[in-house]
């Protein structure tokens, strides 16, 4: 995603964006970035709303350095890359719906932020229909209020959840555990991603528009099991561990080689000549005898 504060500091006057051509066609003067509040990170992030087709579209930012763009004859130095990526604007209503939640409001009076005023414009959005999804809706067709149903919501959001499981299965994206390539070809016989692996994988990606709040209360109505991932110990505390020799001695089930009995062989050798020479010298009577080494120091009392 792309924060407002991010996209603000930069001085640049122009920026690459990929967005879909139903909307590049479209008259651009009626295209609007705005800054709303993320529903899961509670942070202002940049959304482009267009406002012909009632469209909106979350302005993901991808930045690697270092790396710039080549516009016509000129260079522009930052190689930010702009996606814009289509988002259900409930998603993006739903906080100030759950804020509201103990009575009927009308949807004017919900989407008021004093932090991110063009939340307003999310009204334009969304129809009565698509409110009353996840609403029960009360008045006339001038003015309508709208009260969260939890009960509905749940049903909408696990809707969601089992559509977007349903197409990975289609194209066949890999939702198992562990990594594969993206250029890796998994047979039919071979696939051991199974329907909950789907769902999982959907609720991982549905989540991150959804509050901790509402998650913990998917993951209760629709039996999720988050799998813990096991984080692997640093080199620090790998160096800091000790290592345990073996109790047993296993060279005796090694052959030795000939090498090795040529080596210890002569090793053999060497220890019977010393220990021959030592058997002489201590037949020697060595009680009188000055070391050699007397011979070259003097006397302290000389």
């Amino acid at each position: 995603m792309a924060t407002a504060k991010a996209l603000n500091q930069s001085n640049q006057s122009q920026w690459v964006s990929i967005m879909p051509a139903t909307v590049a066609q479209l008259d651009g003067s009626k295209n609007r970035i705005m800054t709303l509040r993320h529903p899961r990170f509670d942070v202002g992030c940049q959304f482009l709303l267009c406002e012909q087709s009632h469209t909106l579209f979350e302005i993901v930012e991808l930045k690697e350095e270092p790396r710039s763009w080549f516009i016509d004859n000129t260079v522009q130095q930052d190689g930010t890359l702009l996606i814009s990526t289509p988002v259900d604007p409930i998603f993006m209503i739903l906080p100030y719906l759950v804020r509201a939640r103990s009575k009927f409001v009308p949807m004017d009076q919900i989407l008021m932020d004093n932090k991110f005023p063009s939340c307003s414009r999310l009204c334009s959005c969304v129809s009565t229909s698509d409110l009353a999804k996840i609403c029960d809706c009360k008045g006339s067709e001038d003015l309508f209020a709208y009260r969260l149903n939890t009960d509905k919501l749940i049903g909408w959001i696990k809707k969601k959840i089992e559509r977007v499981a349903d197409d990975l299965q289609s194209m066949g994206v890999y939702a198992g555990t562990g990594s594969q390539s993206d250029t890796f070809i998994r047979s039919s016989k071979d696939n051991s991603t199974s329907k909950d692996d789907y769902i999982k994988y959907s609720f991982g990606l549905i989540s991150d528009y959804l509050s901790k709040d509402i998650c913990a209360l998917m993951e209760k109505k629709m039996n999720i099991v988050q799998e813990e991932i096991q984080v692997p110990p640093t080199k620090k505390q790998k160096a800091e561990t000790k290592l345990q020799e073996p109790t047993d001695d296993y060279t005796k089930f090694n052959p030795p080689s000939k090498k090795s009995t040529e080596i210890q062989s002569s090793q053999d050798d060497k220890a019977k000549k010393i220990s021959a020479s030592e058997r002489a010298l201590n037949k020697v009577d060595k009680r009188n005898m000055k070391s050699i080494s007397s011979y070259f120091f003097r006397n302290k009392k000389e």
